[in-house]
């Protein structure tokens, strides 16, 4: 009996080992889609321990459509008015700020997580740029799902930028225009 249950249980662990799933992701884009989440789950609930939960750089990079508007310190980053960027009285892309990627993130529904450069609803083929100081950086991005933002008017993106040792340099809201 017990060779028997040790061919059996070798017939079941070398069946398992020669399932091959999808493509599941890299460490690096779990580790990314984990922060973003917790960003997210921050932007939701705005408190000490939602907070803790995001890997801030010391030093963060709040940016509007490619351009860093503002630096933070991390630990500023927990009220949600440090997340306001004022693009001044011209706007941003027709819009009237002040505009923040923490309100965009807690007011979304159903979103989408991806690593990687992207484009934007009416450029979808187009990567968006990054910010220069930035742009040595890994990238994952937020945004609203397909399926949810049907309009040019409804898609955004917020970029968060990730340095080597997992911790969020930079933020960036992208909006297209109306």
């Amino acid at each position: 009996m017990g060779v028997l249950a040790s061919v059996a249980l070798a017939v079941i662990v070398v069946g398992c080992a020669t399932v091959q799933p999808s493509p599941s992701p890299t460490a690096a884009e779990l580790n990314a889609e984990t922060i973003a989440s917790a960003l997210i789950d921050f932007a939701r609930t705005p408190d000490a321990p939602s907070f803790a939960d995001v890997p801030f750089a010391p030093d963060v990079a709040l940016a509007l459509g490619g351009k860093v508007r503002l630096h933070r310190a991390a630990e500023e980053l927990l009220d949600p008015n440090a997340w306001l960027i004022d693009p001044g009285p011209d706007g941003f892309r027709e819009r009237v700020g002040p505009f923040s990627a923490l309100d965009v993130s807690a007011d979304a529904g159903a979103v989408t997580i991806s690593t990687g450069r992207h484009g934007t609803c009416t450029a979808a083929d187009e990567p968006v740029a990054p910010p220069p100081e930035l742009s040595t950086l890994q990238v994952v991005s937020i945004q609203p799902d397909r399926r949810v933002a049907v309009t040019c008017i409804q898609w955004w993106a917020v970029d968060i930028f990730i340095t080597d040792s997992g911790r969020i340099a930079g933020v960036d809201l992208d909006l297209d225009a109306p």
